[in-house]
């Protein structure tokens, strides 16, 4: 088929856009995986539900998932500029349309139920505490997760050192015979008798949880931008194959 220099441009700037594409979901699968890898996933632990998937696993198979159709979506892309196929063009477009209007929705619902996220956040953290904290083997992530965030961010609890009071952790010490009233975490190092941090935890997680949702709103925006390009490009392409110069 023949076609216009400037449909030439748009087919050489559509495959070098999905090559971008493509190399981005090479990069999300690897992330994907480096999560199931991570020790950190303890973290993360502290803010979901008793009995539920762990968080961090749920975004690893997440990321995979996204991976890999980003990399359908490019190679897609790079076959129709390629052999210049309306077909698979118009599919191109109407599957990346879809992508960003899903993204657009997502950031919509989550800007709407903000509030309500933030609640269900707190409450969590509260019960795992009050319920899960210390239980050591099967409560292993959750201990863990509390102790790091009380130690890095100086802190003590959810709202406070209190917090611990009619946990089952001190009901357990209590059982044994021993009197801490708050775990070796969240005391200031080197301090005998413990010195407890005053602040709860509470503010600490949810701004570490605020940072991610920056870095993740700025890579989405960035997505969302060259998605926008590689539909006018292939909408461009397919109007003029078949256009003489």
């Amino acid at each position: 088929m023949a076609i216009g220099l400037g449909a030439k441009l748009a087919r050489l700037l559509l495959l070098t856009f999905n090559l971008i594409f493509w190399l981005s979901g090479i990069g999300l699968i690897g992330a994907g995986i480096w999560m199931f890898l991570t020790e950190k996933g303890e973290v993360f632990a502290i803010v979901q539900p008793e009995g539920s998937v762990p968080m961090i696993k749920i975004a690893a198979y997440g990321i995979i998932g996204i991976g890999c159709f980003v990399l359908l979506v490019g190679f897609l892309g790079c076959c129709g500029a390629m052999h210049e196929n309306r077909c698979m063009l118009v599919t191109y477009f109407a599957v990346v349309l879809v992508i960003l209007l899903a993204e657009i929705v997502g950031g919509i619902l989550i800007v709407v139920f903000k509030g309500e996220l933030d609640s269900k956040l707190q409450n969590n953290l509260q019960e795992n505490l009050q319920k899960n904290y210390g239980l050591l083997p099967d409560h292993k992530a959750v201990t863990g997760g509390f102790d790091t965030i009380q130690k890095n961010g100086k802190c003590c609890g959810v709202v406070g050192p209190n917090d611990y009071a009619l946990s089952n952790w001190t009901k357990v010490n209590e059982a044994k015979g021993q009197k801490n009233e708050v775990p070796d975490s969240c005391c200031a190092p080197g301090s005998n008798p413990c010195e407890k941090y005053p602040i709860g935890c509470y503010d600490q997680v949810k701004k570490s949880i605020s940072d991610v949702h920056g870095i993740l709103i700025g890579v989405g925006a960035g997505i969302a931008a060259l998605e926008l390009l590689g539909m006018i490009f292939a909408i461009c392409l397919c109007r003029n194959i078949d256009y003489d110069i």
